[in-house]
């Protein structure tokens, strides 16, 4: 069934709060796409995102980015007041992700939301000096913490008989500092905005923790029962990798959010009585970014139910490996090649090409596919299971890897010693088909493809991808429109390429008349040829098309999403708030129900 849609990353959408979230605009995008005769929204991963705020780098291959819980949401649950948001510096430039603002925001927003869902929702309530109440009402695992003035501040600490009570890292509520969930996200973020000790204070008109533990908690409701028996089913239902990933973060943030490669000896190792301890000793820690999933997971559910009663569908992207810094590898080593250290034996890059003599140095660890084996994939199974918890679609990231792999020996500074190895090829997938049933994915296979890829794609029958920029170099490129076949998607460009219609500026002038020739295009402005290239994807046999959203828009370099090889100023293009006209829609539905393409 032919079919388009429109690839748009969640943290692209406009919103008052500096990043792209499950906010009203995404609601309204679905809106938009559906009145656009779209069948499909494209997104990019939503994992946490760390070093570079890149997607495809998360520290967990199963949980949510906190960036896009949405804050409106937590103000109509109960669990914000609208003073919460105020004073807090979100970026100043509308159509650009300042990431340093939003770590040095969202997390004591979050923080103050997390309080009350404890003690609104969970009905936890720590107890406070004698001098502001004299008998506190506690369950036994409420109990586990008590408040108690310290140089005249409310302080939370662990009551003695459940151990060591230097136990909370935010000891003081003024100073309850956002957690290292993006470690390095650092770094990008640093560099766009060094923020004295003042901005990255929480603001003197948001709830404290002081403030929260003096305020009357809210009634007990049939909402707040229902919130809570949800709560408690997900943390049963996800604790496969929810109680490691929110361990793994307490613990960053407690090791100065280092690598858990550089941790302690005895985390590192995660040593059973110091992970015995720490699990006590960070216990809110813990709790809190549980409740941070669970709000995503809750947020995400209702926008993607939504978004399926509109009949649009989500196209997620699953990184196909894993970063070295994450949950992931710290909690389950035996899926990686690693030494008796911990240590990668090998990493993941490319060989040298003509482009690059020293081949890419990527730095994850590479899968022990033997080992994965022996136990069913059971780590990739549970893997696909999740992510089809975010996504109706799953595009497989460097589909070639399944087929195989470079391998370069761990410490080497470039990719020349690599070597190409066999992946698992149809023996992961059969597996996977045999625990989920039919796979519903499409298998990003661009780049270089060699006999071995050419035949996993083929006995997959998985479709694979067709970028009609990659089409004009040579006259028998594989990706000009009359070599497409039915089961493939085609597009226009994809997030690492540049907007068509600076791509179409920028390269030379043969692949520009012969791409004004093959599309029919000679005499138009460069946003003529634009529509005109999309025109192009949508007459394609092939039975899905997707268009970025920028090339509708006819936006140029400053919309590009990624510049793949760099580091900054990556995955920050935003869109203008208001921007998407009834003008535009039209004419993108015109075109679905001339190509034949309508959702049906």
């Amino acid at each position: 069934m032919r079919g388009c849609g429109i690839l748009f990353p969640i943290f692209s959408l406009s919103s008052k709060y500096g990043i792209g979230c499950f906010s009203r605009e995404a609601y309204e995008f679905v809106d938009f796409l559906e009145r656009s005769g779209q069948g499909y929204w494209q997104i990019l991963p939503v994992g946490p995102t760390g070093f570079g705020d890149s997607p495809y780098q998360p520290f967990s291959a199963f949980a949510g980015n906190p960036y896009f819980i949405s804050p409106e949401i937590l103000l109509e649950e109960g669990l914000l007041k609208p003073e919460d948001l105020e004073g807090y510096d979100f970026g100043s430039n509308p159509e650009r992700v300042d990431y340093g603002a939003i770590y040095n925001s969202r997390f004591f927003i979050l923080k103050a939301a997390y309080r009350r869902f404890r003690r609104d929702i969970l009905r936890e309530k720590p107890v406070v000096s004698e001098k502001k109440q004299k008998t506190p009402i506690l369950t036994e695992r409420e109990s586990e913490y008590k408040v108690t003035l310290v140089d005249g501040a409310l302080v939370q600490t662990r009551n003695e008989a459940f151990g060591d009570s230097n136990s909370l890292k935010d000891e003081s509520p003024l100073q309850d500092g956002a957690p290292l969930e993006n470690n390095m996200a650092g770094k990008t973020g640093q560099t766009q905005n060094k923020a004295t000790d003042e901005e990255t204070s929480p603001s003197k008109n948001s709830s404290s923790f002081e403030d929260i533990i003096m305020e009357e908690a809210a009634p007990e409701t049939e909402f707040t029962r229902e919130m809570k028996a949800d709560y408690l089913n997900f943390l049963k239902e996800q604790d496969y990798w929810l109680t490691d990933y929110a361990l793994f973060m307490a613990l960053k943030e407690d090791q100065g959010g280092k690598p858990w490669q550089d941790w302690d000896e005895d985390y590192r190792r995660r040593e059973e009585k110091a992970m015995s301890l720490a699990k006590k000793e960070f216990a809110d820690s813990i709790d809190f970014y549980r409740f941070i999933q669970y709000e995503f997971q809750r947020q995400w559910k209702k926008l993607r139910d939504y978004a399926n009663g509109k009949k649009v569908k989500i196209i997620g992207d699953l990184p196909f490996y894993a970063s070295a810094d994450s949950a992931d590898a710290w909690a389950h080593p035996e899926v990686f090649q690693m030494d008796e250290n911990l240590r990668p034996k090998a990493v993941a890059g490319c060989p040298p090409d003509a482009f690059s003599c020293d081949g890419q140095l990527w730095g994850n660890p590479v899968y022990d596919w033997e080992g994965l084996k022996k136990d069913g994939y059971s780590w990739w199974i549970r893997r696909m299971q999740r992510n089809y918890q975010f996504y109706d679609v799953i595009r497989f990231d460097h589909f070639h890897g399944f087929a195989e792999y470079y391998a370069i020996p761990y410490g080497d500074s470039n990719a020349r010693n690599g070597e190409q190895k066999a992946g698992p090829g149809m023996d992961l997938f059969r597996a996977m088909e045999e625990k989920i049933g039919h796979l519903n994915v499409i298998a990003e296979d661009l780049g270089t493809n060699t006999p071995e890829n050419e035949k996993l794609l083929a006995d997959s029958g998985f479709p694979g991808m067709k970028v009609l920029q990659y089409a004009f170099t040579s006259w028998d490129s594989y990706y000009m429109n009359h070599k497409h076949i039915q089961n493939c998607v085609v597009y226009t460009g994809t997030h690492d390429n540049t907007p068509t219609r600076a791509w179409i500026e920028e390269i030379n002038d043969g692949e520009r008349y012969f791409a004004r020739r093959y599309i029919n295009s000679m005499n138009t402005d460069y946003n003529g040829f634009v529509w005109d290239m999309i025109r192009e994807a949508y007459r394609s046999v092939a039975n899905l098309c997707i268009i970025p959203l920028q090339d509708y828009l006819c936006k140029g370099k400053e919309a590009r999403i990624n510049f793949p090889g760099t580091q900054d100023n990556n995955w920050q293009w935003r869109l203008a708030p208001n921007y998407l006209s009834e003008d535009l829609s039209r004419s993108i539905r015109d075109l679905s129900e001339l190509y034949g393409r309508m959702p049906r």
